[in-house]
C-alpha cells in the first residue's frame, strides 16, 4: 500500500464539525463563492463546447449524459446561483442501491453535474456523487433532496478527482471533505486521523438469457487493511444471475484521511462504536449501503480496454438464419454472358453469401460504438414520433443521416427480386442493400428488424454480391434506439475484420478502410445531431468507442468464456 501511496499527488481529509442543520441547499457553499448570475440557456451551449473538446473528451464523465430538460438553477444562501443537471450513465446504465438485508434493488441517485461562474465570471464544472446509507434509501428511494438525508456526498472535478463534499446524518452535516496533502499538520492538531480509501470494483455477470452485464460498486476500507471481497451478485441475488466471473479493480483507490475528536467514532457506523466497520463493504453486513452501478449489456466504465464489454459478443457471435441464407443461394448469378445475345447461365451457389469474420484475414478486429443520446424523440410533419416510427424514418432516410460523399445506400438493383419493397417494408429483414463506398463498393443484407417499445432497430450482415465482390470488412452492424434513463439513444454499434490481405495493407498503411468507416459513423452522429436539434429534441453526442484488439486475443477470450472486458487494447 506504500508503493500505492507513492504516486498519490491528492489526499481527501474528512473533518468531523460541529452538528449543523444542513439542507440540500447547502451541499455547495464551502466550494462556490460567486455573485455571478447564471442560466441553463447559457450554460447549456458552454457544457457542450467543453465536453466536445480532445482535453475533455476521455475524461472520467465524457461519456454521461447531461438530462437538459431536468435542468435547474438553484441559489445558495451566500446568493451564489448555480445550474445543476442530472447525468444520465452513458448507454443505457443505470445506478440502484442494493439492501443487503432483503436484497432489493431500489432506484439510485443519479450523478449530478453543477455548473456555476467562478469570481471572474468563467465556467465551472463539478460532478456531485450521492452515496446514500441504506436505511435511508429505504424510506426515501431516488433520493430528491429530503433534509433528513444520511450518507455520502463527493463532489468530483472533470478528470474524476475529489474535490469536496460532505458526510450528512439525518440531515446535518456531521464531516467534511477537502482537498489537502497527506499527513497535514492541521488537521492532525484538531483531529484524531486515520487513513482510508475508495474504491471502484466490477465484475460480469450472465443472465438465464445469456446476456452479460456489468455490476460495479463502492468499497471504503482502512489503509493498511486488505480491501474487502464482497459477495458475488448471483450470491446476493440468486434469482438475477446464473453466474458472475471475478471481481476486478475498476477506478482508484482514492486516498483520504478520515478526522474524528474520538478514536472510537466510525463514520460509517456512528451509531455502533463498538462494531467498528474495518473494513467497510457495500455488499456484506446488516445496514451498510451498496451502491451498484448497472450497465445492461451496452457498456462499462472500465477495463483494458476502455468501453470494452461483452455487448459486442451479439456482433461477433451473430449468424445468419437459414431463411437469409437461401435466399443469396438463390439469387442470380453473375456473368458477363448472361445478358443480351447470350443466354443465362444457371445458378451457381456461394456467388452470394455471408462474410462471416471468423474467415477474415485482419489481424486486428474493429470493435466500434457510435451513440447520441436525445431527450426527447423528434417532431416530424407537426407530430412526435414512437420510438418504432423513428427507427423506421431512419433506416428509410438513412441516406439523410450519413455524408454520401463516404458511403450511400440504396437497394441492391441486381439481385433479380424487389429489394426496394422488401427494404421500404415494415419487415425488411432479407433486404440486399448496396452500399457505394468510393473506390471499393460492397453490400449488406439486412438479418435481422424488429420492432418493440423500449427498443427497435435492425441489423446488417456484410455479403459477397456477385457483382461487386468483396465487401471491404467482414463483420455485423446493429443500429438501435432504445429507451434510457432521462431520454432516449440512437446507436450503431459494429464488429468486423479486413476481408483481404489488401484490405490488410491498406488498413497498415493508409488507415483504410477502418478511418473511413469512423468517419462515416461519425458524420452518422452529426446528421443525426443537426436533425434532432431541428426537429423538437435536446441531443448530446456521446463519444465514439473504438478498440481494435488483436483477433487471435478475442476469440481465445470466446473461446475460454472469458469477458471481452479483460483484453488487452492493440
Amino acid at each position: 500500500m506504500k508503493n500505492l501511496l507513492a504516486y498519490q499527488t491528492w489526499v481527501v481529509i474528512l473533518v468531523l464539525i460541529a452538528a449543523a442543520s444542513c439542507s440540500r441547499q447547502e451541499f455547495f457553499e464551502p466550494l462556490i463563492s460567486s455573485d455571478n448570475p447564471i442560466s441553463v440557456s447559457e450554460t447549456k451551449p458552454w457544457v457542450e463546447r467543453f465536453v466536445k473538446r480532445d482535453s475533455n473528451a476521455t475524461q472520467r464523465f465524457s461519456n454521461h449524459v447531461f438530462i437538459w430538460k431536468q435542468a435547474v438553477v438553484k441559489q445558495l444562501p451566500n446568493r451564489t446561483s448555480y445550474v445543476q443537471v442530472p447525468l444520465a450513465e452513458a448507454a443505457g446504465g443505470k445506478r440502484v442501491i442494493v439492501d443487503p438485508t432483503t436484497k432489493a434493488q431500489i432506484p439510485a441517485p443519479l450523478l449530478q453535474a453543477i455548473i456555476h461562474k467562478d469570481v471572474k465570471g468563467e465556467f465551472q464544472i463539478r460532478v456531485m456523487e450521492l452515496t446514500p446509507d441504506a436505511e435511508y434509501t429505504n424510506l426515501h428511494p431516488g433520493f430528491t433532496g429530503d433534509a433528513d438525508y444520511t450518507g455520502m456526498q463527493l463532489l468530483w472535478d472533470w478528470a474524476g478527482k475529489v474535490v469536496g463534499g460532505n458526510r450528512y446524518e439525518k440531515g446535518k452535516v456531521v464531516g467534511r471533505v477537502m482537498p489537502n496533502q497527506a499527513g497535514s499538520p492541521n488537521a492532525r492538531k484538531m483531529q484524531y486521523c486515520e487513513d482510508w480509501l475508495r474504491q471502484y470494483i466490477y465484475i460480469g455477470c450472465t443472465n438465464r438469457y445469456n446476456e452479460t452485464t456489468v455490476v460495479g460498486t463502492v468499497l471504503y476500507y482502512r489503509l493498511g487493511t486488505y480491501p474487502p471481497t464482497p459477495q458475488r451478485p448471483n450470491e446476493v441475488a440468486p434469482g438475477s444471475y446464473i453466474s458472475c466471473d471475478v471481481w476486478q479493480n475498476g477506478g482508484g483507490p482514492e486516498y483520504f484521511q478520515i478526522c474524528t475528536p474520538d478514536p472510537t467514532y466510525d463514520p460509517f457506523n456512528p451509531s455502533n462504536p463498538s462494531n467498528p466497520s474495518n473494513p467497510f463493504s457495500p455488499l456484506t453486513g446488516s445496514g451498510a449501503t451498496a451502491l451498484l452501478e448497472l450497465y445492461n449489456n451496452k457498456k462499462a466504465l472500465f477495463g483494458p480496454c476502455p468501453g470494452l464489454t461483452d455487448s459486442w459478443r451479439y456482433q461477433i457471435d451473430h449468424r445468419a438464419t437459414t431463411a437469409v441464407k437461401d435466399k443469396l443461394n438463390r439469387l442470380a448469378t453473375f456473368s458477363p454472358f448472361n445478358q443480351g445475345l447470350f443466354p443465362s447461365y444457371p445458378n451457381v451457389p456461394q456467388d452470394w453469401y455471408v462474410q462471416s469474420i471468423s474467415s477474415a484475414v485482419g489481424t486486428l478486429v474493429n470493435l466500434d460504438n457510435f451513440s447520441v443520446f436525445m431527450d426527447d424523440l423528434p417532431i416530424v410533419d407537426g407530430r412526435r414520433l414512437s420510438l418504432n416510427e423513428f427507427a423506421e424514418y431512419v433506416r428509410l432516410h438513412i441516406n439523410d443521416f450519413v455524408d454520401t460523399s463516404l458511403s450511400s445506400f440504396s437497394p441492391h438493383p441486381l439481385t433479380g427480386e424487389n429489394e426496394a419493397g422488401l427494404w421500404g417494408s415494415n419487415y425488411a429483414t432479407g433486404a440486399v442493400i448496396l452500399i457505394n463506398i468510393p473506390g471499393d463498393a460492397g453490400s449488406v443484407i439486412v438479418t435481422e428488424h424488429h420492432q418493440g417499445q423500449e427498443s427497435a432497430g435492425w441489423t446488417f450482415a456484410t455479403i459477397h454480391d456477385a457483382f461487386v465482390q468483396d465487401h471491404p470488412v467482414s463483420g455485423v452492424r446493429t443500429f438501435s434506439i432504445y429507451e434510457t434513463a432521462g431520454g432516449y439513444m440512437f446507436n450503431t454499434q459494429g464488429a468486423d475484420r479486413l476481408t483481404n490481405y489488401l484490405g490488410h495493407f491498406a488498413q497498415q498503411s493508409l488507415g483504410i478502410p477502418f478511418d473511413q468507416a469512423d468517419a462515416l459513423w461519425i458524420s452518422m452522429q452529426n446528421k443525426m445531431y443537426q436533425f434532432l436539434t431541428t426537429h423538437g429534441a435536446q441531443p448530446q453526442i456521446l463519444q465514439p468507442v473504438r478498440n481494435r484488439p488483436k483477433w487471435d486475443d478475442v476469440k481465445r477470450a470466446l473461446d475460454e468464456n472469458r469477458s471481452l472486458s479483460t483484453l488487452p487494447c492493440n
